[in-house]
């Protein structure tokens, strides 16, 4: 009687162990089901935003007028429909409460605003575009003559 229960308990070890790993195979199969949606929505999202910054004049001096244009793209289009496009600027080693902010307006496929720089020396412009659903931000560096 006692090989007969030992017998039992073995199949009972091995009916147990295939359930077990029937369910992790299955689990499995699903995981990979999943992982090609993912793909297939991934591959719905745009493209980055793309940006250009150009100062005009090239060169910049200091107390004139400077315009700053950020040419933004998407998929080689102009994106032309950003919700805010505006730059902050500030001379080099102060702090972030000495920061400029300065608005934009789409003129000619760019957004653009105009800035005066007080003094001749290294500049942070650092720009903040919401477009798209995205949100983009970056710091140039201008050198200004005096």
């Amino acid at each position: 009687m006692n090989l007969m229960k030992r017998e039992g308990l073995h199949l009972l070890c091995w009916m147990v162990a295939v359930v077990v790993l029937t369910a992790c195979g299955a689990a499995t199969e699903h995981d990979h089901q999943d992982h090609g949606k993912e793909q297939t929505q991934d591959a719905d999202v745009e493209a980055p935003l793309e940006t250009t910054v150009t100062f005009a004049p090239e060169t910049v001096q200091a107390g004139e007028e400077t315009t700053v244009r950020i040419e933004i793209t998407q998929n080689g289009e102009t994106v032309k429909d950003a919700n805010q496009v505006s730059f902050d600027v500030w001379p080099e080693g102060t702090s972030a409460e000495e920061r400029e902010k300065v608005e934009t307006e789409l003129v000619n496929g760019a957004y653009q605003g105009t800035y005066s720089f007080p003094e001749a020396g290294e500049y942070h412009v650092m720009y903040h575009i919401t477009a798209r659903g995205d949100h983009r931000m970056d710091t140039v560096e201008v050198s200004v003559q005096p």
